[in-house]
């Protein structure tokens, strides 16, 4: 997952976004995964939070629609 910046879901939500679904995901040892589907006319993405111990381990935003471009070779 890339990494991207705290305020990245904050800045969605208030250029349009909505939420369109929601789900938290066990972890090992306790952590969480939290992933939110967020949608904005035909874009469709996913913001991923994961949690452990009370402290946010990372986040990463994934697109569904449209699809992202495919990689051509080792290096893109």
């Amino acid at each position: 997952m890339a990494e991207v910046e705290d305020a990245a879901l904050t800045d969605m939500l208030e250029s349009g976004w909505t939420v369109a679904g929601y789900s938290v995901c066990l972890m090992a040892m306790g952590a969480t995964s939290h992933h939110i589907l967020l949608q904005h006319g035909s874009k469709l993405t996913t913001h991923v939070i994961v949690i452990n111990n009370g402290a946010e381990v990372g986040r990463a935003v994934l697109p569904f629609a449209p699809a992202p471009p495919k990689k051509k070779g080792w290096f893109g």
